[in-house]
């Protein structure tokens, strides 16, 4: 049988001490990197950014907890490293769970359509655009689409990114609101 980990003063205080020798500075690090983390979790969509990024710090301070070695790495490789696994499980788990599917597929479903037209009328013309274009494509073609995107625009890929999940948490907010008005 399987153990439960539970996290320990000891345990923190040794991430903590990994982070920096120096408490305040380690302090501001975790901060820094936890935040991090829930701004990585919440541009992918998750609905618990904040679970995800606590259940990701545990995941390291095990990890530091139970290596001899020590990691030479900047701290924040081995945590994206980590978030990386986690994120997968999440959506592993959340494509598995029958208790996420809606009852009443078709309705729930028109319901979301219609609430994600309307929220698209809502965006200005360029955000519109961009997040539609940037979600046409599949494969190898949707990655050189992207390429094109930020080129039009003047930035990198990684900045269209930034972009694509800002319209995204502002679709999904106003997505949220409809279908709650629709409920009521």
């Amino acid at each position: 049988m399987k153990t439960e980990w539970k996290l320990t003063r000891e345990a923190f205080d040794k991430l903590l001490e990994w982070l920096s020798p120096d408490r305040e500075e380690a302090g501001r690090k975790y901060e820094e990197i936890r935040c991090r983390l829930i701004r990585l979790f919440n541009c992918r969509g998750c609905s618990n950014p904040e679970e995800l990024a606590d259940d990701t710090i545990n995941r390291v301070i095990k990890i530091i907890e139970s290596e001899a070695a020590e990691y030479s790495c900047a701290p924040i490789l081995l945590f994206f490293g980590v978030a990386r696994r986690v994120f997968q499980e999440s959506t592993r788990k959340k494509k598995l769970n029958p208790a996420d599917f809606p009852s009443e597929p078709a309705n729930g479903h028109d319901r979301e359509l219609d609430c994600l037209d309307e929220c698209m009328d809502h965006l200005p013309v360029r955000e519109r655009s961009v997040i539609r274009r940037y979600y046409e494509e599949k494969g190898r073609e949707k990655i050189r689409r992207r390429e094109t995107i930020a080129a039009e625009l003047g930035i990198d890929v990684g900045a269209l990114r930034v972009q694509a999940c800002r319209i995204r948490k502002v679709l999904r907010r106003c997505i949220v609101n409809c279908l709650e008005t629709k409920a009521a």
